[in-house]
């Protein structure tokens, strides 16, 4: 088991050179507080969650897009 634990920056690099499970792993590493600073914004739990699936998509299909600055941290960047 590999118990190594990889940087935002190192899980979009592999993302970005085939490494289809990486975005997974970037994603999940951040859904929560993501939802977490929507749910304060919204007050709304369902409104939250439809707004945190609409964003997650947005940002995977930015990298791919190849639009994605890396210019600091990536969760202040989906923030």
């Amino acid at each position: 088991m590999n118990t190594q634990v990889l940087s935002d920056k190192m899980l979009l690099n592999r993302y970005l050179t085939g490494d289809r499970s990486a975005i997974s792993q970037l994603i999940g590493r951040h859904s929560n507080r993501v939802r977490d600073y929507i749910r304060m914004m919204v007050k709304d739990h369902d409104l939250a969650d439809d707004i945190l699936q609409d964003t997650l998509i947005k940002v995977v299909r930015v990298i791919d897009e190849g639009r994605y600055a890396d210019s600091g941290k990536f969760l202040s960047w989906v923030l």
